[in-house]
């Protein structure tokens, strides 16, 4: 069993899994190794690990043995994201399933934003509100006049038609 955590106080996170696996039914301690400091991998910014390897002998079936462990790491507050609701798996989260991968058929939401103003709006008004929401959402936030909305139409997030054509679309899907 590889035991590691980054997170707060390392040594006592270590140190429960340890007292918590040493009482699991079933299941006897043979060895562990020493603890070790090692560097993050991947590409999120994040402290050094604290890790160790245990070697348990038991009875429990890999089911069970896994509910105890993610019991342990729920004492101490772990959390783990169990799917993402997207079409395809979060850039950010890659080990993370899509809910359709998890087993839940036909089920898609993503996330998007709106802003709708009256026809007519005035730039300045249109150029204040983008101003305002470009600090929110720089990268997909971008109010313009209807004859410039035409440039961006392969972006649904940008063009009205494809935004209202969203609209309707969730609207009907959220509706059954």
């Amino acid at each position: 069993m590889a035991l590691g955590s980054n997170i707060e106080d390392r040594e006592a996170h270590l140190a429960h899994a340890r007292a918590r696996l040493a009482g699991l039914p079933r299941t006897r301690w043979l060895k562990s190794s020493r603890v070790e400091e090692t560097a993050p991998l991947g590409p999120v910014s994040q402290g050094p690990y604290l890790n160790q390897m245990v070697l348990l002998e038991t009875e429990l079936g890999p089911a069970e043995l896994l509910a105890h462990l993610h019991a342990i790491e729920r004492e101490r507050g772990r959390v783990r994201a169990l799917a993402v609701t997207g079409a395809q798996r979060a850039h950010s989260l890659p080990e993370v399933p899509t809910l359709v991968e998890a087993g839940v058929p036909g089920y898609e939401v993503t996330a998007w934003t709106g802003v709708i103003a009256p026809a007519g709006l005035p730039r300045a008004i249109l150029e204040r509100l983008n101003a305002e929401c470009e600090p929110v959402h720089p990268v997909h936030f971008r109010l313009n006049t209807m004859s410039e909305l035409a440039h961006y139409c392969d972006l649904p997030v940008f063009c009205l038609v494809s935004f209202l054509l969203r609209l309707d679309s969730d609207q009907g899907h959220f509706s059954r």
